[in-house]
């Protein structure tokens, strides 16, 4: 899933395999074609299929930015790729499990 978040960038969800890369490509050609930077927020991708990491890898040279959850998969697979030598990448740390109120955190 593909949407836009309020400052314009593209925000990626679940798994982009080809037919996700392929929206990729044609959100990320729009965008290339209005301004620079390209900011595309990870945070919320699963799972990141080598085609949509081709299509990043093709948007480097328009100044693409990335966010990425830390310690995830897809944080791997920025890193094995060398994604984070030709973009600008920003690691956020993880966001926690959500608890139950009342909860002790020793107990459950």
């Amino acid at each position: 899933r593909i949407t836009h978040g309020p400052a314009g960038e593209i925000l990626v969800a679940g798994s982009v395999d080809l037919s996700g890369a392929r929206a990729l490509r044609r959100e990320l050609t729009a965008a290339a074609m209005r301004h620079r930077p390209l900011v595309v927020d990870l945070t919320g991708v699963q799972l990141l299929q080598s085609m949509a990491i081709a299509v990043l890898h093709d948007f480097t040279e328009h100044g693409l930015r990335l966010r990425v959850r830390s310690g995830t998969a897809v944080a791997s697979v920025i890193r094995i790729t060398g994604l984070t030598h030709v973009a600008e990448v920003e690691f956020s740390e993880p966001t926690p499990p959500p608890t139950t109120a009342g909860t002790h955190p020793d107990r459950g």
